[in-house]
């Protein structure tokens, strides 16, 4: 805050007491030519009417200002969310493409495709976004809502980024394998299925350390696809389903490595 030109102080207005996403991203400066200092010029005079009414007009501004920062942030983590599971959803869509003996029609309890037109032999569907939490089925929607009041009671919980669910499907020959990235929650397992649906969880530890590096993040979706797909298959035990996942996990990434 200056008067004519003269750094005064600094004042945070409610900033240095916030944990909303974005607050230590603003700054700026304030020329305050009109509020009374103290002798000491170090200072202003805030037992004042005109500072009172200036310090909860800016304080109505930063508001506003987070707000703002927090709508970039969600929508650059939905894009990123989109953008990452499309990447896994390729390196697992082909190397299930090279090798369908794995997955034999009758076992995979996913609905069943029209045929695959692309040349690649599967497709990635476009992305669907819907809201956070919304169109689960009553199952999730109930377990999730116990959880939710856990959570409140035990306290504030952290804040993070992204306010969609993104939904997108892969097709494999006769498959469809649907595939929706949501917020479960940090206490959540990184995945789960549930009406026909895989979903992987964004707020999942694993998810929000690899946040930084899409790289990383789309190895980690890789994983838990490919886990998830193969725990899809009838009747195979522990030893053959890790196996298989590790054969499927194998491929996408050697193809994702010739790629680099």
């Amino acid at each position: 805050m200056s008067v004519k030109g003269v750094l005064i102080r600094y004042e945070w207005f409610g900033l240095d007491m916030s944990r909303r996403p974005g607050a230590r991203r603003i700054a700026g400066r304030v020329n305050a030519d009109f509020l009374p200092v103290t002798s000491s010029r170090d200072d202003f005079l805030r037992d004042t009417d005109e500072f009172r009414v200036f310090d909860n007009a800016m304080r109505k501004e930063v508001d506003k200002l987070l707000i703002s920062v927090k709508k970039e942030g969600d929508n650059k983590a939905n894009l990123q969310a989109s953008r990452v599971l499309k990447d896994a959803m390729h390196l697992v869509g082909n190397a299930m493409r090279r090798r369908k003996e794995l997955f034999p029609a009758a076992q995979v309890p996913f609905g069943e495709a029209d045929a695959v037109s692309s040349k690649q032999g599967y497709d990635v569907s476009q992305a669907t976004y819907v809201d956070a939490g919304s169109q689960l089925d009553s199952t999730l929607a109930n377990r999730l809502g116990i959880d939710k009041k856990k959570k409140q009671a035990r306290g504030r919980p952290s804040a993070v980024l992204g306010d969609k669910s993104v939904i997108r499907h892969l097709r494999v020959a006769n498959m469809d394998v649907a595939v929706r990235m949501e917020h479960l929650g940090a206490d959540e397992d990184e995945s789960l299925r549930s009406g026909g649906i895989i979903f992987l969880n964004l707020d999942h530890p694993l998810y929000t350390l690899y946040r930084d590096n899409d790289e990383l993040l789309s190895l980690h979706l890789t994983r838990v696809l490919t886990k998830e797909i193969t725990l899809s298959i009838g009747d195979v035990s522990a030893p053959q389903a890790f196996a298989i996942q590790s054969e499927l996990l194998t491929d996408a990434l050697r193809r994702k490595r010739k790629s680099i």
